[in-house]
């Protein structure tokens, strides 16, 4: 009952601040570990049509940039490694953490992707760790 009124909650202060329903559609909330002075990659976002056409780049907003470390978002290619598009390469959005020198440091970064009317909330929860010998 209580996530129900969350949700609920949640699509309420979309709809009254003039979010449209079918732009509040999905989340995706992780928390990971990133040695630490590395760069971890934390999302890929590239798209093919049917024909092998590259659907257009997603567009990406920051909206909690991470206090320890550097968020980036970068433009490259991706190539296909199967199905009927396999061995082309597509445009893509690819988004970046950069880790501070400092072992046990945390940190956390939100960012939203829109692709034609979907809109996903990705929220990254993350521990800097040791990095392996």
């Amino acid at each position: 009952m209580r996530s129900e009124l969350s949700v609920l909650s949640a699509a309420l202060c979309l709809a009254l601040i003039g979010v449209p329903a079918a732009w509040a559609q999905d989340q995706t909330l992780r928390t990971i570990q990133v040695p630490a002075g590395k760069v971890s990659q934390l999302s890929v976002h590239s798209g093919a049509n049917a024909d092998c056409t590259p659907k257009p780049l997603v567009k990406i907003e920051v909206s909690k940039v991470p206090t320890a470390g550097t968020l980036a978002v970068r433009d490259a290619k991706v190539r296909v490694r199967n199905g009927n598009c396999a061995g082309r390469e597509y445009p893509a959005r690819i988004v970046l953490y950069q880790a501070p020198a400092r072992v046990g440091a945390t940190d956390s970064a939100t960012y939203t992707v829109t692709s034609g009317d979907r809109v996903n909330l990705f929220g990254v929860a993350i521990n800097v760790v040791a990095p392996k010998p």
